[in-house]
């Protein structure tokens, strides 16, 4: 069942970023809903679609989208710090500051500098089987326990992506008068894509180095983002 699980996700995971990197018209090959670019579909919404309730709708998957690069951040902050990576998590951790609990931003937050910054650590964890295997059982149970919040943050951003770039795509045909209240969400819809890439393409390796160091996995490992969709 173990071994099973493992596989599972591994697929899962590549699956996902594999998604988010291909040519928009076969994402949903995947299981996921096409990641549309506006200005890329030849798709047209109705004229009949209510702007302020798609405002409203990409304005709560902007706050997903940011409440779970927090716990994605904070989670990979966990882990380099017990592994000693002090740089990387300082790097990180005045990213971080910038993201209050309820997904709003301050000061020169950036996304893609979040999500590549984290990106590397998860990379750097994916080939440090030394420093995995020399953990303490107090550190390993650490690193289980964030791992955990990473699930709960990649499930919160995905959500956000998938929310994000169908409110895109449909803003792209808003009158004029309207386009103002959807300005800062097209320009986010493609660096959320872009930033799952680095959030989870190195999750499938970290897994399976965490287990090679005999470090558990959470319960809610089955939700790693694209999971369900397998």
């Amino acid at each position: 069942m173990k071994d099973f699980l493992k596989k599972q996700i591994k697929v899962s995971a590549i699956a996902v970023t594999v998604a988010l990197a291909l040519p928009i018209s076969n994402a949903n090959a995947f299981g996921l809903p096409d990641i549309k670019v506006p200005g890329l579909s030849a798709e047209s919404t109705s004229s009949n679609v209510n702007w302020g309730d798609l405002a409203t709708t990409g304005d709560s998957a902007e706050k997903n989208i940011y409440t779970g690069t927090r716990l994605l951040a904070l989670s990979s902050i966990t882990m380099a710090e017990a592994l000693g990576y002090k740089q990387e998590a300082a790097a990180l951790k005045a990213q971080v500051e910038a993201i209050a609990k309820d997904g709003s931003v301050s000061g020169g937050f950036d996304l893609g500098e979040t999500a590549e910054a984290s990106g590397s650590i998860m990379e750097k964890i994916s080939g440090d089987k030394e420093q995995l295997g020399a953990l303490s059982k107090e550190q390993k149970a650490k690193v289980t326990e964030s791992m955990s919040q990473y699930v709960v943050g990649g499930v919160k951003y995905i959500e956000g992506v998938k929310g994000i770039s169908n409110v895109a795509t449909k803003a792209k045909d808003a009158p004029m008068t309207q386009m103002a209240s959807f300005a800062g969400i097209i320009k986010l819809a493609p660096v959320a894509a872009t930033g799952a890439k680095d959030f989870f393409m190195k999750v499938p390796d970290v897994i399976s180095m965490m287990t090679a160091a005999d470090i558990a996995m959470p319960d809610n490992i089955s939700e790693m983002p694209g999971a369900s969709d397998f």
